[in-house]
């Protein structure tokens, strides 16, 4: 009686951190795309549900989900904040039901991870890619449970929250794959090869090609695979450089880590369905970022990786607490120590020291 008390107690207190969390990211001046953000809130035309159904759903380059809130809180003369507080307040809520329906012990342990893995790079500041990561992990759950109806709602459904989801509809029968070490290590140098094959064809290709496409999922995968191999990215000096690979390529590296210690320990984390397609997606994830990073689209790959790995910080507490018992302390130290780094790298860029303008800017 005790001790489920105490459960009840550390869930409300989880929930209480979410409430504080959610709050913070309504009233939030941080972000890379916060101004990106408020400027497509305030442009966009008020659109009703029914007219958005008759123009066509995936016209718009801005997917229908975020159309049709923004367009409800300009009708009940609601303002940018509330479309903060609650495109990330309801993603928060569904990682808050993941947690306690899974977690009992370790509750706070598996929060601690994501706060330390997703949070500056999910809610705070890719908005719309957060939402969508967390229905399909919700979609994942409801997978283990052996519920293929609601898993494909739910996917579906995800793609209304941003087009990047809509690489779950064609990763399913990967998801039932019994991976090895030597599997996805071929796999892993084929994608390579054949990254470095499609990237010469690409290169023969114009950016008018695809940008002349009216469907807004093709606009973007020509935008992200042509744009970048023509005309690179702009750094304002090694600093940048530095600090914005080790945010964009650390959660890779990390989850490519915690890949090999699962394959290592594969025959017990089979015993769990959801932790065999959380490093099952992990693992797919891992592989079309590599593609992409070969075909000089990391932005496009890391954004697939962000959302196929969004049950990292799950993974990775099972992995630490349960299947390598024995070395649990060491594994604990150096992935909290070194997420700590990676947060820290990014509270550095969000600073501004890499940029001439800002008053915190390093020079060099």
């Amino acid at each position: 009686m005790d001790s489920k008390m105490k459960i009840k107690t550390k869930k409300r207190i989880l929930f209480a951190l979410i409430v504080v969390l959610t709050i913070f990211l309504g009233f939030r001046d941080i972000g890379l795309d916060l101004e990106p953000y408020r400027l497509m809130f305030n442009n966009l035309n008020v659109t009703s549900f029914k007219e958005l159904i008759s123009i066509n759903l995936f016209s718009d380059k801005l997917e229908p989900f975020f159309v049709f809130l923004i367009s409800m809180l300009k009708e009940f003369g609601l303002g940018f904040n509330w479309f903060l507080l609650i495109s990330g307040g309801i993603p928060l809520l569904l990682i808050f039901r993941l947690i306690k329906e899974r977690e009992e012990k370790e509750i706070f342990t598996v929060f601690l991870f994501f706060l330390l893995l997703q949070f500056f790079r999910g809610p705070v500041t890719i908005i719309r890619g957060f939402f969508a990561a967390t229905i399909y992990l919700s979609a994942l759950s409801s997978l283990s449970k052996n519920s293929n109806l609601k898993f494909w709602f739910k996917s579906i459904f995800s793609v209304f929250f941003h087009y990047s989801s809509i690489v779950i509809l064609f990763i399913r029968p990967f998801l039932s794959v019994k991976w090895t070490k030597s599997k996805y290590f071929i796999s892993f140098a084929f994608v390579t090869i054949v990254g470095y094959l499609v990237k010469l064809l690409i290169m023969s290709l114009s950016i008018q090609d695809f940008l002349t496409f009216n469907n807004p999922i093709i606009w973007k995968l020509g935008y992200y695979l042509i744009y970048y191999n023509t005309q690179g990215y702009q750094y304002t000096g090694i600093v940048h450089r530095i600090l914005l690979s080790i945010m964009s390529y650390f959660p890779l590296i990390f989850n490519v880590i915690f890949i090999i210690l699962g394959l290592n320990k594969s025959k017990l984390i089979d015993k769990d369905n959801f932790i065999r397609l959380l490093l099952n997606s992990q693992i797919i994830g891992s592989l079309v970022a590599v593609f992409f990073i070969v075909l000089n689209a990391s932005t496009l790959g890391l954004r697939v990786n962000f959302l196929l790995s969004v049950g990292n910080f799950i993974l990775m507490k099972d992995i630490i607490f349960i299947y390598y018992k024995n070395s649990k302390r060491m594994l604990f130290t150096f992935t909290v120590f070194s997420l700590i780094f990676y947060n820290f790298v990014i509270i550095l860029y969000f600073a501004g020291i890499h940029d001439p303008n800002s008053p915190f800017y390093l020079s060099y």
